[in-house]
């Protein structure tokens, strides 16, 4: 079994981080005509039951929940760069929903990766019996 195989992921924000204002215009002149901002769901998910998993389905989990927390953080740049995209500064009110999705999708990035890591823990505890 290779060690590292768990799962670490983002952290929340309580306040906004500004991009560069240059970065922030490149980037919504560049992608903001096509941005859709969808969360991405994790049906594609696979976490194995960690009693009976292979070490090939362990891996393939691990794939799957690497590749949902990719496209979390492709989400979370998305939703930063709609936030920041218009050149205005957010009223407060603005700020508190773009905190509030923004610390939805770490809790759900956060959620499949902690399920992953303790089937990854009681495969572990298996592969030592």
């Amino acid at each position: 079994m290779q060690a590292g195989l768990g799962v670490t992921v983002g952290q929340r924000f309580r306040d906004h981080i500004p991009l560069s204002p240059v970065l922030t215009g490149l980037v919504s002149l560049v992608v903001f005509p096509v941005l859709a901002c969808d969360f991405p769901s994790d049906d594609d998910v696979i976490i194995p039951y960690g009693a009976s998993a292979t070490h090939d389905e362990m891996l393939e989990g691990q794939k799957t929940v690497k590749a949902h927390v990719a496209a979390v953080e492709e989400y979370l740049t998305c939703i930063r760069v709609e936030y920041t995209g218009a050149g205005k500064s957010p009223t407060p009110e603005q700020q508190k929903i773009w905190t509030a999705r923004h610390n939805a999708a770490v809790d759900a990035m956060d959620s499949v990766a902690a399920r992953f890591n303790e089937q990854l823990r009681i495969f572990k505890q298996n592969q030592r019996r």
